[in-house]
């Protein structure tokens, strides 16, 4: 049982609508929906509230930048944006390796250490044991 659009109880058989379709209804998938309309040559094109029409940096459609003022400003704002990123990766990635050689070159030296400790150990067994055999 459900409520229709008057306010009155309608009763659906199954999971179909019985041939029902609201007013608001799309006919089939794919079409445009509320939120679309088609321009004159046939193109579909959206009319939503929210539909800024502006790139990934903020600025507006290439159809309305065509000043090549601005599209060399779009380009220098690219390049520095990504000149900054990319430099601060690669600062990051150079104290990650010198972090790295300094971290390799400390567990160099202490096992070195304890391969020596070991060593003396082994040797300290080795003349007790034959001092005791004699």
């Amino acid at each position: 049982m459900r409520v229709g659009n008057n306010g009155t109880s309608e009763k659906n058989i199954g999971r179909r609508h019985n041939g029902l379709r609201r007013s608001n209804e799309q006919e089939r998938l794919g079409e445009p929906g509320s939120y679309s309309t088609r321009t004159r040559n046939g193109t579909i094109r959206s009319v939503a509230a929210n539909s800024t029409r502006t790139d990934s940096f903020g600025t507006g459609n290439a159809e309305r930048d065509t000043d090549p003022g601005k599209i060399l400003r779009r380009l220098q704002i690219l390049r520095q944006q990504y000149l900054a990123y990319v430099d601060a990766e690669q600062h990051r990635l150079e104290a990650q390796i010198e972090d790295n050689k300094k971290r390799k070159a400390t567990f160099l030296d202490l096992s070195k250490e304890l391969e020596q400790e070991i060593y003396g150990l082994i040797t300290e067994q080795e003349n007790q044991d034959n001092n005791g055999h004699k």
